[in-house]
């Protein structure tokens, strides 16, 4: 069995824990950095959002996922393919509310 003077010791910490005062220097200005980039960095008031995603969920109680196709979900997908500048239409069926 080894001692624990036997144990190899890692100098990094032990010389961060023997310079703690340089350690809390760093830190310190490594906050103050911070701040400071975030107080000097361009931002708008209003900014211009363009989002191009839309999320339907239909919930019906007690429905089976078959009648919730039939009777929810394919007239939804007609009636959304009739809008115009449509690229992709996504349908995902999940028993999390039946």
């Amino acid at each position: 069995m080894k001692k624990s003077s036997d144990l190899k010791e890692f100098s990094l910490s032990s010389w961060a824990i023997d310079h703690s005062t340089v350690i809390y220097v760093v830190i310190a200005l490594f906050f103050l950095l911070g701040v400071s980039s975030y107080i000097s960095m361009p931002r708008e008031n209003y900014p211009e959002i363009n989002t191009n995603e839309v999320f339907i969920s239909s919930v019906f109680p007690g429905n089976t996922a078959e009648d919730m196709e039939r009777l929810i979900t394919d007239p939804l997908e007609e009636e959304l393919k009739g809008v115009p500048n449509l690229v992709k239409s996504h349908r995902l069926l999940s028993r999390i509310f039946l």
